[in-house]
């Protein structure tokens, strides 16, 4: 069995899960299914992003803007994504 199929079904155990939550330390308890459009970006974009594909083809995202706009919520909810998909989140 493949790596990435045992990562992703130790993940899919809730104690995985928040044990990969707790390591992460998200400052936030943000989840994508809580995604309200943020000064403009697209919600078929943050969904796209939910998916965690990036992740999975070892691409960077920054997320950057002006104070204020949401992109520490963003950056949460990706995370507890990624972590619920068996990710490590630093």
């Amino acid at each position: 069995m493949p790596l990435s199929e045992r990562v992703a079904r130790m993940a899919s155990t809730p104690a995985t899960c928040s044990s990969l939550v707790d390591e992460a330390r998200l400052r936030q308890s943000a989840v994508v299914e809580d995604f309200r459009a943020h000064c403009g970006l697209d919600r078929a974009l943050f969904l796209k992003l939910a998916t965690c594909e990036w992740i999975r083809e070892h691409h960077h995202l920054a997320l950057v803007g002006p104070t204020g706009i949401g992109k520490s919520w963003l950056a949460c909810a990706l995370g507890h994504k990624a972590c619920r998909e068996g990710f490590s989140v630093l």
